[in-house]
C-alpha cells in the first residue's frame, strides 16, 4: 500500500491558496473600472494633494470616511454612491476607519460656518477658521482644534476639504 506523504498536501494548499488569491485580490485590481478614470474621478491640484497629505497625517481618516454608501444610513450625503473610478487619484485611499465625525466626500458643498454662494477664497478662509476652533463654529463639536498647525498648511488642509465638492446639480429655475 502507498504512503501519503505530506509534500502532496502542502503543495496542493499552496495552489489553493494561490488561486484564491488571485481570483479575490489580483483580478478584481486589474478590472478597468477600477483603473480606468471617468468623468467622475476627482483630480486634485498640486496644492490639494498637499492638503491630502495634511489631512492622512494628521489622522482625520481615523474620525470621517469619504465613502458615501448604498444604504439608507448613507442617504442625503450625496447625490449617489461613492463608485470605483471616483477615488482613482486617492493615494493612499482613505476612505475611513468609523464615522464618528461626518463623512466628509461632499464637505465642499457644506463648509461649516460658510455661505453657501460665497466664493472659493471665502470658502477656504471659513474652512480655516473651523480647523483653527471647531467649537467655536459648531459649539457641540467633538472635533479637535488643529491650532498647531501653520497657517500654511492650514490654507493647504481647508483647500483640500473646500475641493471636496459633490454638488453638480444646476441651480434651480426661478419661476417668473
Amino acid at each position: 500500500m502507498r504512503r501519503l506523504t505530506l509534500l502532496p498536501v502542502l503543495l496542493g494548499s499552496v495552489v489553493a491558496l494561490g488561486a484564491g488569491f488571485g481570483v479575490t485580490v489580483a483580478l478584481p485590481t486589474a478590472d478597468a473600472v477600477t483603473t480606468t478614470e471617468t468623468d467622475t474621478t476627482r483630480v486634485y491640484t498640486k496644492g490639494e494633494v498637499q492638503g491630502r497629505e495634511i489631512y492622512v497625517n494628521q489622522g482625520c481618516v481615523y474620525c470621517h470616511s469619504q465613502q458615501v454608501r448604498d444604504t439608507l444610513t448613507d442617504a442625503g450625503l450625496a447625490d449617489r454612491p461613492t463608485r470605483p473610478g471616483d477615488t482613482l487619484a486617492d493615494h493612499p485611499a482613505s476612505f475611513g476607519e468609523v464615522r464618528f465625525g461626518p463623512d466628509l466626500r461632499c464637505v465642499g458643498d457644506r463648509v461649516p460656518g460658510g455661505d453657501r454662494d460665497a466664493e472659493r477664497d471665502d470658502l477656504v478662509d471659513a474652512m480655516m477658521d473651523y480647523l483653527r476652533h471647531p467649537s467655536s463654529v459648531r459649539e457641540d463639536s467633538d472635533m479637535p482644534a488643529y491650532e498647531h498647525l501653520s497657517t500654511k498648511e492650514l490654507r493647504r488642509l481647508a483647500k483640500y476639504l473646500v475641493g471636496l465638492q459633490c454638488d453638480d446639480a444646476p441651480d434651480e429655475e426661478v419661476a417668473e
